[in-house]
């Protein structure tokens, strides 16, 4: 479970910005989250305005788990790394970029960032907290004449691994492909425990949908219930693929690898087996049922099917695959042609033990402000301690803050109090401005004499 992420100097952020899950003990006693009352959220939902820099907080946790992926194997030896600071500003444009996270994995605490500054990884860290008592396991720190220290805890070929790290790669990173066994959790966690939706992605998710179908049936079941609970009249799923022959198949690869050496000569082609993934990926697609009153079911191309029905289909997979491994998925605008009430669910779904029993988490962006009321039931969807607001200050840069630092009483009208703007993070539109903007040109060849 993620606990809590800091990030500085990454897009719209300039200076240290976090969110935790860890939940206000107070707030958890008021709330029926879990029957436990579990002191980690399984839910946050953020909100802000447009360009607030609320899909920046989600993108620079993902970045993390990007890098940590693939900075080995994945960034150029000559490349230095990937680096987008924050614009606005000389300044930070020579600073360094800074990632942080802290999160469970077996009931064991553990706290792992890195700085990179475009060029090379300035310093890379992991503490464990076994019993609560802090052990580092590594220091990385280029700064100092030996950069590497590594703790009497942490087993294995350390000093291998960090003979072969290269500048701009992580040392956790590198270990993984080394097979270190003691850092293989901490590695795995960032690579398949985060996983993130947004709006570039949907192809992404699509895919990552038909293969949850195809090998999971315990979420083939579930998803076919979400489908038919969305009252969108689908009965059943199904699995389709198109037949593509070897013939076609060379012509695509030829084609494709034309292209990618035009965009990009450096890059690493895929290999025989890469390319048999991507077409057991591109000739796949579904099939949904329909089916009103007692009449036999119709198959619909999902071409045909409404842009909503699709949006919910390609995150049913993520959603469902998250509940069954205990994940932490990050949604990026998660109303996104969904209604409302069908947000809401897919929100209580995460919040509840039952369908929820391996404790995963759902972190998302919303403008959807019914979510900070009660709608489905005397409690409201989101408490106040799983709320957090982003909005610029006066350099342009994001600041983020939870709902609870506002001290709201336990009965009063969230939703209402966020549009009112009692809590900030809400656009601020210049009613005059936009009056004369609308407003026909006085005195012009279409005014009135």
């Amino acid at each position: 479970m993620l606990l809590a992420f800091r990030v500085t100097n990454f897009r719209s952020i300039r200076d240290e910005q976090e969110v935790s899950m860890i939940r206000n003990r107070r707030m958890a006693a008021h709330s029926n989250d879990t029957k436990t009352r579990d002191t980690v959220s399984r839910v946050a939902g953020i909100y802000g305005g447009n360009a607030s820099g609320k899909s920046n907080l989600l993108n620079a946790l993902h970045f993390m788990s990007q890098a940590v992926h693939d900075s080995h194997s994945r960034w150029k030896p000559e490349g230095g790394t990937p680096y987008d600071p924050f614009a606005l500003d000389q300044e930070s444009k020579s600073k360094a970029s800074r990632f942080e996270a802290e999160f469970l994995i077996q009931d064991v605490r553990y706290q792992y960032g890195f700085e990179i500054d475009g060029k090379t990884v300035r310093s890379e860290w992991l503490y464990a907290f076994p019993a609560s008592r802090r052990q580092t396991w590594f220091e990385r720190d280029t700064s100092e004449q030996d950069p590497w220290y590594f703790g009497k805890n942490l087993k294995g070929r350390n000093k291998v691994v960090a003979d072969v790290t290269r500048q701009n790669s992580l040392f956790l990173s590198t270990a993984a492909a080394l097979d270190h066994d003691a850092l293989m959790p901490v590695y795995n966690w960032f690579s398949f425990q985060l996983r993130i939706i947004n709006q570039d992605n949907f192809s992404d998710r699509f895919r990552f949908t038909i293969a949850e179908i195809e090998n999971q049936e315990e979420s083939v079941n579930a998803i076919t219930r979400l489908l038919k609970f969305a009252d969108l009249g689908i009965r059943d799923l199904k699995v389709l693929r198109n037949h593509i022959d070897n013939e076609q198949r060379e012509l695509t690869i030829k084609v494709a690898e034309s292209l990618a050496a035009i965009r990009d000569p450096d890059k690493k082609q895929p290999t025989v087996e890469e390319w048999e993934e991507i077409f057991e990926e591109v000739t796949a697609t579904v099939e949904l049922k329909h089916s009103y009153g007692d009449a036999e079911p119709v198959g619909l191309p999902l071409k045909q099917e409404s842009v909503g029905t699709r949006a919910l289909l390609a995150m049913s997979g993520p959603i469902f695959h998250s509940l069954r491994t205990g994940a932490t998925l990050l949604v990026d605008e998660i109303d996104t042609s969904l209604h409302p009430y069908l947000v809401a669910e897919i929100v209580n779904l995460f919040k509840s033990q039952e369908h929820n029993p391996h404790h995963a988490q759902l972190i998302f962006t919303s403008h959807d402000t019914s979510l900070l009321g009660n709608m489905l039931s005397d409690d409201p969807t989101l408490a106040r301690d799983q709320i957090w607001l982003v909005q610029k200050n006066k350099v342009g840069a994001s600041d983020v803050y939870p709902l609870t630092d506002f001290t709201p009483r336990r009965l009063e009208n969230l939703e209402r109090g966020y549009l009112q703007g009692r809590y900030g993070a809400i656009p601020f539109i210049n009613q005059s401005q936009l009056k004369d903007l609308l407003s026909p040109t006085q005195g012009g060849s279409d005014g009135e004499s």
